[in-house]
């Protein structure tokens, strides 16, 4: 589980919108506990079983070499067919994870808080449970299906085998009655009969269940070595103690879909600024800003911090100098002290650091056991929060963190109209003399920003004040009117 964590964190987000990439999750996430230690048992079940069938083996051969042959045919003729039936298991299962992850979310939508609410006013319960049981219905078909042409074959070939092993009985009894063996020979003879016959259909299921497992092994594998992205692997690069300035140049940026999210943006922005970012949804707002945050790293063009290539920079180098709140922030089921200290892990015990932005953010006096509050409903003890409640501890996490840029995507979006003014004033007040930049919808905030960038379809159609964008640019005096008048 370690390692997969690990190999997460050098994926990029673009592998995480990536629906295969789940796909590989989901399967190996799903038997990761259990596989990997199952393939070790099973491997040493066969070595000893192997050791118990060498050995009864050579007690038929010092009787009659045959014998043995004859006993062995069928178990090896049969391994054939159970490495079929285990692959047939293993791409049937395989074709389904996208199923299968349906069904885990229409379960998720059932049994989490953050969901159950709506769920419930909607009446949606009874349409998720049957579009739950369709799906699982799917699977259990498919498991018949698949259950029962491995029963037919085993009870073929249990009863060849029984017949296989009663010839050889009969003819060592026959042998014992012309006085050809002893009596206690026969006996031997016919334990010996018994443990090849119990050894190799031991040993074909544990063939079977290892070649089974030896498939998701492969798969997770395969996991590891996805190519990773080197940007994320990085660790060294320029220093960078402060960011004064950022340049974007000729940036065009187009999604795995074809979808050109960004076309060709021209941007600087410095220090001491508070940038507002206005457009319709999927202008590329939240895009552009992904990009700054070394979220994306494919794309056109330059973008340069300080005069210098971003890109020779590490990508954590950059990110200790920024803090983001995007739209849809974590809610972290852990105490208040974890919910704040987060943005900056390494100094979340900074308890006076920690109540200045609570009061800054009007949540100093709000929990009832103050930094030790257990926040959300999932563990003991925990409260509730509203949606404004949990934003504003968002928009506390990301001042927590000192830092020379500070972007807010939707800061908003939750609070009421009071709590937006009193919030953003201390804010910017906060984060004087550093580079501000907020997305927002609602026009009434574009009065705290020194500058205004408007978007739509991907491009800047404007850049300027409040003042001189309302006279000069119909598109915003567009948004404007719409909210405010």
């Amino acid at each position: 589980n370690c390692l997969i964590m690990k190999k997460c964190k050098n994926l990029s987000l673009a592998d995480f919108e990536n629906s295969v990439i789940y796909d590989k999750l989901q399967r190996i996430q799903g038997e990761i506990s259990y596989k990997p230690y199952q393939t070790m048992q099973l491997l040493f079940n066969i070595l000893t079983t192997f050791a118990t069938l060498i050995s009864s083996i050579s007690i038929l051969i010092v009787w009659k070499p045959w014998s043995a042959v004859f006993l062995l045919v069928i178990p090896i003729l049969s391994s054939l067919y159970y490495f079929k039936l285990g692959k047939a298991e293993f791409d049937y299962k395989l074709k389904r994870t996208e199923e299968g992850r349906k069904s885990w979310y229409l379960s998720k939508l059932l049994t989490m808080d953050s969901s159950v609410k709506e769920v419930k006013l909607f009446g949606l319960s009874e349409y998720l449970i049957d579009k739950y049981k369709k799906i699982n219905k799917c699977f259990i078909e498919q498991d018949m299906r698949y259950l029962k042409k491995r029963s037919i074959y085993n009870v073929f070939h249990e009863t060849i085998l029984h017949v296989c092993s009663c010839i050889v009985v009969i003819l060592s009894v026959l042998s014992a009655y012309k006085g050809k063996i002893l009596i206690g020979n026969v006996v031997t003879y016919i334990r010996s009969i018994s443990m090849v016959e119990s050894s190799c259909t031991s040993i074909l299921n544990g063939i079977y269940s290892l070649y089974n497992n030896s498939l998701y092994i492969k798969e997770l594998f395969e996991f590891f070595e996805l190519d990773e992205c080197e940007e994320e692997k990085r660790e060294y690069g320029e220093p960078l103690e402060y960011i004064k300035d950022i340049t974007m140049e000729n940036v065009s940026f187009t999604y795995k879909n074809g979808k050109e999210a960004l076309k060709d943006i021209n941007l600087h922005m410095k220090k001491g600024e508070k940038v507002a970012i206005v457009g319709a949804n999927g202008s590329g707002k939240t895009t552009l800003i992904k990009l700054l945050t070394c979220l994306y790293h494919s794309y056109d063009g330059k973008i340069l911090v300080n005069g210098t290539d971003i890109k020779e920079y590490s990508a954590s180098t950059i990110r200790k100098n920024l803090s983001v709140l995007f739209q849809d922030y974590v809610k972290y089921e852990m105490n208040l002290r974890s919910n704040v200290g987060f943005g900056d892990v390494y100094r979340q015990e900074n308890d006076e650091k920690i109540n200045t932005v609570l009061r800054q953010t009007k949540l100093d006096n709000a929990f009832p056991n103050g930094l030790d509050t257990q926040l959300g409903l999932w563990f003991n003890d925990g409260i509730g929060l509203s949606g404004g409640q949990w934003q504003k501890l968002a928009i506390a996490r990301m001042m927590f963190k000192e830092s020379s840029v500070y972007i807010l995507d939707e800061p908003n979006a939750a609070l009421d109209p009071i709590s937006v003014n009193e919030i953003l004033e201390n804010f910017f007040e906060y984060a004087k003399d550093k580079l501000c930049i907020f997305i927002t919808h609602k026009m009434s905030s574009v009065h705290y920003a020194d500058r205004i960038i408007v978007m739509k379809d991907g491009k800047i159609l404007g850049d300027g004040s409040h003042d001189n964008l309302y006279k000069e640019n119909s598109y915003y005096q567009d948004l404007y009117d719409r909210e405010m008048k």
